[in-house]
């Protein structure tokens, strides 16, 4: 007599229902986490942004010691050909994360000297935190205000 022996391979595999279970955790999971990005997100933004301000300040101010004056007013980021040589390995040509541009403005809006930048797109919350990196909080007053297009980093009143 012979037997006849018949395998029935067992299928191993999760089903539809453990998987739907797993991408909805992943997808909630995914969910919470988001405002935590966004917000390092504008946090990394402001450091970014807060510490060009510094630097492109800094770098007027240097051309004003060095020259004895400060330089021409730039248009939008184009700047004075006295200045180029200072901007040569500088960022300050590209377009800032917020898009737009940055200006120098010399002379303009009764103020000695300063740092602008027009954003593409205004964000009030990414501002008003490099509003407290360089100055009070307060984009109304202090050295770093609003204006109804750009953003200003006063040098000299």
């Amino acid at each position: 007599m012979s037997r006849r022996r018949t395998h029935t391979a067992k299928l191993q595999g999760f089903s539809i229902i453990e998987l739907m279970v797993v991408v909805s955790i992943i997808g909630l999971l995914s969910v919470m986490s988001w405002p935590s990005f966004q917000q390092v997100q504008t946090a990394s933004t402001a450091t970014r942004l807060s510490n060009d301000f510094r630097v492109y300040g800094a770098t007027f101010e240097t051309h004003a010691l060095e020259e004895g004056e400060w330089a021409e007013d730039g248009e939008m980021n184009q700047l004075p050909d006295s200045l180029k040589p200072y901007f040569v390995n500088s960022t300050w040509y590209d377009a800032p994360p917020t898009g737009g541009f940055w200006d120098w403005d010399k002379d303009q809006l009764s103020l000695t000297a300063a740092v602008s930048l027009v954003p593409a797109h205004d964000n009030i919350e990414l501002f008003i935190k490099i509003d407290r990196m360089l100055d009070d909080g307060n984009l109304a007053t202090g050295n770093f205000i609003k204006l109804p297009n750009r953003y200003i980093y006063i040098l000299e009143r």
